[in-house]
Formats: structure tokens, sequence, C-alpha cells
């Protein structure tokens, strides 16, 4: 069973996780299934998308 304890996500874990999910999301799963997968929730992986959308790790790092 899943904990629902709240986890704070560096840059790069995002980008990871970003990755992966678009490779699921290409290989024709559903985004709810993507999101279960990586364990987050679906506004989560949207805000990440607009925040996070194109960059490589390095440019995460620059938010800061």
């Amino acid at each position: 069973m899943a904990s629902n304890k709240r986890r704070r996500h560096t840059p790069d874990q995002i980008i990871r996780k970003l990755a992966e999910g678009n490779k699921l999301l290409g290989s024709g799963q559903e985004l709810a299934e993507v999101c279960r997968h990586l364990e987050v929730a679906e506004s989560t992986w949207h805000r990440w998308v607009a925040q996070y959308g194109g960059m490589k790790a390095n440019d995460a790092k620059r938010l800061k």
C-alpha cells in the first residue's frame, strides 16, 4: 500500500520523472496510469510540465 506522505522532489528528480512519464505516454499509456506509476498527482504532473517542460537537468539547476 502506498504512503500518502508528502515528498519534495529535487529538480533532477522531476526532470527524470518527466522523461520517464513522457516515454510511457508515448508508448500508449494514459496519463492517470503514468501518474500512478510515478506516484505523483495529475495536478503535480501538469505543474511540472508547465515549469520544467523541455528542460535538461543542467537547465533546471539554474532555476533556483
